[in-house]
């Protein structure tokens, strides 16, 4: 009867977070992306808007790209 309910798109049963060197390494790199993307807004501080602008985008997709292989790394399935 629940075979037919859909639920959630949630992290495998099955994964486990320690000792998980995949998990590990992709939150390692999501911080540095996050450190990127706070580096690259504090240019709005001294530099002029145009030339910051592009490095956010980029700071921000990499930001997107790192929490997917996060989210893969924990088994969510989409």
């Amino acid at each position: 009867m629940l075979a037919g309910c859909e639920k959630a798109p949630g992290p495998s049963r099955t994964a486990t977070l320690a000792n998980n060197d995949e998990v590990r390494a992709a939150v390692s790199t999501l911080v540095q992306s996050v450190d990127n993307l706070t580096a690259a807004i504090g240019g709005f501080d001294n530099e002029n808007w145009r030339d910051v602008v592009p490095n956010v985008r980029t700071a921000a997709a990499d930001v997107v790209s790192e929490v997917q292989k996060l989210r893969q790394a924990l088994g969510y399935s989409e």
